[in-house]
């Protein structure tokens, strides 16, 4: 066995370019001789040698269409890992990648990436800023254009002197989500309610973001929404179902054919900057007025401070609000989740939040920094995650992961030399390698050097 990986705290093992389930040369187990030399590295398989999930691109695409497996495309990829290895290629339509599942890969993928990350251009979203004009945000953005504008934009969104300012605002909105959930209890005679909380955390964290960022409360979590507000998060949810089915199709073909999935997706993103729009004005009116000014929200501080141009504000602002809703829902969900499958976790959580109340009022920060259990449950979550999602990044080829394509044919467009690698969350659980039990893992852990 090698030396021990610093990611995953367990002996390193096979090189990402070994993982392949066939065709795949495997070094010996057998001790080697104490004075024989070193074997030489192993050289990186070519491109064509990774298994390939289907031959023709729009067939694939025609078979997933029909059986309308877009909302589980997870499990789809879930069976290609279980039929051709922790590694294998994808081609659906105008879709090609090298799906990666082991978390030993996945760490070495995102070792691969640097100071330029790379993730994949979703084109449908891109069409809509080209055809509107509206500058791409740093999701879509590369090399130093996007390093600059993430530079300025980690001041206000996720330095601890940013989060400090905008964590009342979150707070405000987890007491009215409380709230909401003891009124449903109440009303209940059974005084207990059994439901699919996703709904509900999806407007939970709409609205926990919106006010974060745009400084003004949608009212979502009230019985009843006003129609501005449910318009808007319609809007959302219709522009994250369709963004999916639309990454096979190229959007020039959608345009002409105007079918109404992409008629949708357009409208629903008009409506999302409109939202934008409205809010900007209402900051500019604010200032206009002259009063002494407090914090409303991180767009407003993006526009005092002038570091960014306009539309570019409003484009990141736009997709924080588009990109920080699923992604926060889905993990307070599969917390929940497990948190109900371990009651001693449970209990033990519940325990240290009493305590840390119990110290009287502070500031919010200094409360969940003597919460070290609920952080680790947390960041246990984001680190074996279940929910149906992936990681997308382009994986350098020159770098001894993957060679060049040789064939014309499987050359990823976006880049000569790059390929698509989405990091399969949700097998990383149902896989061959599972991390440890969640509550073993939490309970034992030590408050000094967290590493989860």
């Amino acid at each position: 066995m090698g030396p021990p990986s610093q990611l995953w705290k367990r002996p390193a093992q096979r090189r990402l370019s070994r993982c392949l389930p066939s065709g795949a040369a495997r070094s010996s187990t057998a001790p080697a001789p104490a004075l024989a030399p070193a074997p030489a590295a192993a050289r990186p398989l070519p491109y064509e040698a990774i298994p390939r999930s289907g031959r023709n691109a729009w067939l694939s695409l025609y078979r997933l269409w029909r059986s309308n497996s877009f909302p589980r495309f997870h499990l789809v990829m879930q069976r290609n890992f279980q039929r051709l290895g922790p590694i294998y290629r994808e081609t659906v339509g105008t879709y090609n990648c090298v799906n990666v599942l082991l978390p030993r890969d996945a760490a070495q993928l995102f070792q691969s990436e640097g100071i330029f990350p790379r993730r994949m251009g979703i084109e449908s979203w891109i069409a809509h800023r080209q055809g509107t004009f509206i500058p791409l945000g740093i999701a879509r953005e590369l090399g130093s254009e996007w390093r600059s504008d993430r530079l300025i934009l980690n001041k206000e969104v996720i330095s601890p002197a940013g989060t400090r300012k905008f964590l009342p605002f979150l707070n405000a909105v987890a007491q009215d989500f409380v709230t909401l959930m003891h009124q449903r209890i109440s009303k209940n005679t059974r005084r207990s309610l059994t439901i699919d909380l996703y709904s509900d955390l999806f407007r939970f964290t709409l609205e926990g973001s919106s006010y974060a960022l745009y400084g003004e409360r949608l009212g979502l979590l009230e019985e009843s929404p006003n129609a501005e507000s449910q318009r808007f998060i319609s809007a959302v949810e219709t522009m994250l179902r369709t963004t999916l089915p639309l990454l096979f199709i190229p959007p020039g073909l959608m345009r002409w054919v105007n079918t109404k999935l992409w008629r949708d997706h357009i409208e629903a993103w008009d409506t999302i900057f409109k939202h934008a729009d409205k809010c900007i004005q209402n900051i500019y009116q604010e200032f206009c007025l002259g009063q002494p000014r407090k914090y409303s929200g991180i767009m407003a501080e993006l526009l005092v401070q002038a570091e960014l141009p306009l539309d570019s504000i409003k484009a990141n602002i736009t997709e924080f609000t588009a990109g920080g809703v699923d992604t926060t829902a889905m993990p307070l969900l599969f917390t929940l989740f497990e948190l109900a499958r371990n009651p001693s976790v449970q209990t033990a959580i519940r325990r240290e939040i009493a305590e840390a109340e119990s110290q009287g009022p502070r500031e919010l920060s200094k409360v969940l920094n003597s919460m070290p259990l609920l952080k680790s449950a947390l960041k246990e979550t984001l680190s074996t995650p279940r929910a149906p999602s992936t990681a997308l990044h382009h994986c350098p080829s020159t770098r001894g992961l993957l060679t060049a394509p040789r064939s014309r044919r499987d050359q990823p467009r976006q880049e000569a030399g790059h390929q698509n690698c989405p990091a399969a969350c949700d097998g990383v659980r149902q896989g061959t390698e599972p991390f440890p039990d969640l509550p073993q893992k939490i309970l034992g852990f030590d408050q000094t050097t967290i590493h989860i």
